[in-house]
């Protein structure tokens, strides 16, 4: 069942990795998310700046090698964005990629997801950035 105060996740990964584990992971039974699955960044930018979910969402899930706008530069996009700035951003990188760690912090990310990664901190990472409130 959907609520109009259900937290909406956007989830930004052309190879699925996030989409799968994503819902199955982040839905309990206080918070119930809705999901929209989006293949890349410029998809991402389109949705916000259209509303065309009628809100913006309370988090994003962004792997860093989506096609047409990779995940590095909409998170450049989004964090110099006043409207959009303020939406936690959690990214997905490969676990060996220090220099892509690095990179995503400068960029502004909330928190990072390690692949293949532990999806147990993905949802705490989740539920602290965006449920909390």
């Amino acid at each position: 069942m959907i609520t109009v105060n259900a937290p909406l996740v956007y989830v930004v990964d052309h190879g699925g990795t996030l989409s799968d584990y994503a819902q199955r992971d982040l839905v309990d039974s206080y918070t119930d998310p809705v999901f929209c699955h989006l293949d890349n960044g410029a998809d991402l930018l389109i949705r916000l700046t259209h509303c065309l979910d009628g809100r913006l969402p309370d988090l994003i899930l962004m792997a860093t090698n989506n096609p047409i706008l990779n995940g590095y530069e909409t998170l450049q996009l989004l964090k110099k964005d006043n409207n959009f700035r303020h939406i936690p951003v959690l990214m997905l990188v490969n676990s060996s990629q220090e220099k892509a760690e690095r990179r995503c912090f400068e960029l502004g990310c909330n928190g990072l997801i390690r692949k293949p990664g532990n999806y147990r901190n993905m949802v705490n990472a989740a539920r602290m950035l965006s449920f909390a409130n």
